[in-house]
């Protein structure tokens, strides 16, 4: 028979309960963690908005990563395969904080639901800081995302959001 104190036990064990979750170590710009190309799986929970608004819209609840691109062409960025997270994602030159010079963002790729997808032009060797939020505050749960050479693509356009491979 459980008594009123191992319950309370088992709640605080088990996790229920209402503390808040601990925001991710690159919740911040400054705090950015290095990825290489690659497909990757994040918790998404408790990350908080630093980030300024993209041309597309505001990314909230974001967390960032910075890349080195190993060939020089077209990149794609993907959080396509995430599920009940409706991302925004933009890509950044260099690696300064906050950044200044955006390479590109989208939300809502046509493919992929509620996930977004996009590429731009990048330079071996040359290092991009990644931002993934989501469209309203308050996500969590499991992110997907990918980062690597593109090969579907043409030449990035514009900044607008772009559509299925950057054409509208």
């Amino acid at each position: 028979m459980w008594t009123r104190a191992m319950l309370l036990v088992a709640m605080v064990v088990g996790g229920v309960g209402t503390a808040a979750a601990q925001p991710p170590t690159n919740d911040d710009c400054a705090t950015a963690i290095a990825i290489g190309d690659g497909t990757y799986s994040v918790s998404y929970s408790g990350a908080t908005t630093d980030g300024l608004q993209s041309a597309c819209r505001q990314a909230f609840d974001d967390i960032w990563f910075v890349g080195l691109a190993s060939a020089s062409g077209m990149y794609e960025f993907s959080t396509c395969g995430t599920i009940g997270i409706d991302t925004i994602i933009v890509a950044y030159d260099a690696t300064a904080c906050p950044p200044t010079v955006e390479l590109g963002c989208n939300d809502d790729f046509a493919s992929c639901g509620l996930a977004s997808r996009f590429d731009f032009a990048a330079t071996a060797g040359s290092l991009f800081l990644l931002r993934i939020g989501a469209f309203s505050a308050g996500a969590t749960g499991t992110l997907m995302f990918s980062i690597g050479p593109s090969t579907t693509c043409p030449a990035v356009t514009s900044l607008a959001c772009f559509g299925d491979c950057n054409t509208g």
